[in-house]
């Protein structure tokens, strides 16, 4: 393909998705939380911020990652005072020219047609697009990585100064907008020094003058969250609050969910180090030695959710936000670029060729930095241009081996298409269901297996104790009470040892999610011992409970401790139960008649100290 036809077929592309965005912006213009974000969100935080900011209020320290609500945004509105529109617009010039960035780097690496298909389906992809009218980061940090691929392939190519350079400062960039872009920064090195191993001299100035560029732009942010905190952060305070979001014993894979060890991790984190500071990585630390295969398995389940097919909303939810624009509808899913994308990370590795190589890393890193933190839909859109490439890498890959099946070596033609079919089954069972699948048939035995006693949570204030798993990503349902009789549950927990003495003669709260949307009358009283309490409704961690406080528990002569509740209503009502935790704890009647139901009841037990 000649250079000339090539451009003018990319810059249709590009043009193409200048007009898909455009689109989706006027479509979405009036959509819930695009011009006034609701006050719960990030979209609100980072607009208030940016104002503040415009007035020459500056905050006394940096809890998000800094870029996006002290550059980005304060640049926008002080062209447009107080309007969104044109951050609209730059997200959408900024969308666009990442595909104009990806194709151009693939063509450098892997030709021109793959340039064009890589091209075509970040145009496409519908999550991509569906960002651009909100006030997230996605679109600018997918920007970011698509500029910093073409300007390592080129810097690999030419070995300028200024291409590295211009890459250190792309780099920084990217890690001030999201924080994991910091994990780039090894393996860009290590790829100066291979480049330059007949220049050492050269390898090693590019290579020190990259990490002075890299941190220079994050030191005035980092110089005060030093003030804040009293220690060394970088341009955020939230690290440790993000990680643990997804790595303590009570967190979900995916989802946003603030159980109390979060909060006591959190606590621990925020003090000063002469206040006795305990950062999560060290709570993570000592978990992992007490607990292996715990920790193991949330971070395999972290990795499965990762690539699989479903988008975990927050902030923004497509079925809601997008519901006004039919165009999204005929844009590409997730899916479909991720399962060529994931088939060519496990069969098109080129050891020799550092620059491909480096492609490969790039995924490899964010994938598993992001996978280190927690999974969400939007944390995704970051690496979904360098996801299309590989993709289209997958794509050339099959259409050569299709074309060379015959000539000139037969054997070794139809081996590279069965190598290929190979990777895009395996591909295809990890993206459309290697996630359902392992929680379905594996994850309620591999459970009762590691974690035999359920969650025991001994905190400052006091101790909480369950055994039924996260809300978000697990498997959390409602049984509901026949129509002509009651339900009764009657559940068993296991007390460590410690606290039954505690728990045995202090105020005890007992509670069960509970699902009433359409406020059906209902009766319920919750039994331990000779006490039998009516229940009232509370909120906790963002869903309603049936809750009730027992002057103390009355324990079993093994220690544990058995909660019975009757509840009377329609069929509208849920209690909560988890289908994923199978202890043989819990057990139901229904008018007197046993339920054959092995799922736990979610029932938690909480005693202040």
């Amino acid at each position: 393909m000649k250079t000339k036809r090539f451009l003018c077929l990319l810059l249709s592309i590009t043009i193409i998705a200048l007009i898909i965005r455009t689109i989706i912006c006027v479509q979405l213009f009036n959509a819930p939380d695009v011009q006034t974000p609701n006050v719960q969100t990030d979209m609100a935080t980072y607009l208030t911020m940016a104002k503040d900011i415009l007035k020459g209020n500056w905050p006394d320290h940096y809890d998000y990652q800094p870029f996006y609500y002290t550059v980005f945004l304060p640049f926008c509105l002080s062209i447009v005072s107080s309007s969104t529109a044109l951050v609209m617009v730059m997200q959408t010039l900024l969308g666009s020219l990442a595909v104009w960035l990806v194709g151009l780097g693939t063509a450098q690496l892997y030709g021109r047609k793959a340039g064009l298909i890589a091209a075509v389906l970040l145009a496409l992809a519908r999550f991509h697009a569906f960002y651009t009218p909100f006030l997230l980061f996605e679109v600018l940090n997918s920007f970011w990585l698509a500029l910093l691929f073409w300007l390592l392939v080129r810097s690999w190519k030419r070995n300028t100064w200024l291409l590295w350079m211009l890459s250190a400062v792309v780099l920084s960039c990217a890690a001030l907008t999201r924080g994991n872009a910091l994990l780039f920064l090894p393996f860009i090195l290590a790829f100066i020094l291979w480049r330059n191993r007949r220049k050492i001299a050269k390898g090693a100035a590019v290579a020190a003058v990259t990490i002075v560029i890299f941190y220079l732009p994050q030191l005035p942010f980092s110089i005060v969250n030093y003030r804040y905190t009293g220690r060394w952060c970088g341009p955020s305070t939230a690290g440790d609050k993000v990680l643990a979001l997804g790595n303590t014993p009570e967190a979900p894979p995916g989802g946003l969910e603030y159980p109390m060890t979060y909060h006591e991790w959190c606590n621990d984190s925020d003090k000063r180090p002469e206040e006795g500071r305990v950062s999560v990585p060290s709570h993570i630390i000592q978990w992992f030695k007490e607990s292996p295969l715990q920790v193991i398995e949330l971070q395999f389940r972290k990795v499965l959710l990762f690539w699989y097919r479903k988008e975990i909303p927050n902030n923004v939810n497509i079925e809601i936000h997008g519901k006004n624009c039919p165009l999204l509808k005929l844009l590409l899913p997730f899916w479909l670029f991720a399962i060529p994308a994931l088939a060519a990370l496990l069969s098109c590795w080129r050891f020799r060729s550092p620059s491909r190589l480096l492609l490969f890393m790039l995924v490899v890193v964010y994938f598993g930095a992001t996978a280190m933190f927690y999974i969400l839909a939007r944390f995704r859109i970051g690496i979904v241009p360098l996801l299309c490439v590989l993709a289209a890498v997958f794509c050339q890959r099959l259409m050569d081996a299709w074309q060379t099946r015959n000539q000139p070596n037969p054997d070794k033609g139809r081996q590279r298409l069965v190598l290929a079919g190979l990777a895009a089954a395996c591909a295809a069972f990890i993206v459309c269901s290697a996630f359902t699948l392992y929680q379905d048939l594996y994850e309620a035995d591999i459970i009762r297996a590691i974690r035999p006693n359920g969650i025991a949570v001994n905190g400052k204030d006091g101790v909480l104790i369950y055994d039924h798993g996260p809300f978000c990503e697990g498997g959390m349902e409602g049984i509901n009470p026949s129509a002509d009789g009651p339900l009764e549950i009657q559940k068993t927990l296991i007390i460590p040892q410690e606290d039954r003495d505690l728990f045995a003669s202090r105020p005890t709260t007992v509670r069960i999610p509970f699902f009433n949307q359409a406020r059906a009358p209902f009766t319920a009283t919750f039994i331990n011992g000779s006490q039998r309490l009516t229940p009232e409704i509370a909120q906790h961690r963002f869903i309603p409970w049936l809750e009730a406080k027992f002057d103390r528990l009355t324990l079993n002569d093994d220690g544990t401790a058995t909660i019975a509740l009757i509840v009377n209503g329609s069929t509208e009502i849920g209690l909560g139960i988890d289908r994923l935790r199978t202890y043989d704890r819990t057990k139901y009647l229904s008018n007197g008649r046993p339920l054959p139901l092995p799922f736990e009841a979610s029932i938690e037990i909480y005693v202040e100290k």
